[in-house]
């Protein structure tokens, strides 16, 4: 059983001629069994890594989205309605959507509570 560990943890860290050099050409199959492990192990860890960009990606996309959605509405409705829709903390997109149009277009708005 000590033997097969040691040979298991040399096999991760040694070549495969010095592996073979030091326990025979009758232990590659052990070798090639730790090294597909080995590579079975990354595969997956990269895989899993795609998953999470991926998913951080439809996250991010559904936040710019409803931020999107928001910047077209702030215009038309009041802030009392945007903040009953969208909650206090969007209060600031409204604002700057507003403050926006004043500046860059010379449009005055109520300034609608």
């Amino acid at each position: 059983m000590k033997r097969q560990r040691m040979m298991y943890e040399d096999a991760k860290v040694l070549s495969r001629h010095n592996f073979l050099e030091k326990y025979g050409g009758h232990s590659e199959w052990v070798y090639d069994k730790v090294h597909g492990e080995l590579i079975r192990e990354i595969l997956k860890q990269s895989l899993e890594s795609i998953d999470n960009r991926k998913e951080k990606e439809r996250q991010m996309s559904k936040v710019k989205d409803l931020l999107i959605q928001m910047e077209e509405e702030a215009p038309h409705i009041t802030k009392t309605a945007f903040v009953g829709k969208y909650g206090w903390i969007h209060e600031d997109v409204w604002t700057k959507v507003r403050i926006e149009m004043r500046d860059q277009l010379g449009l005055e708005l109520e300034d609608e509570n």
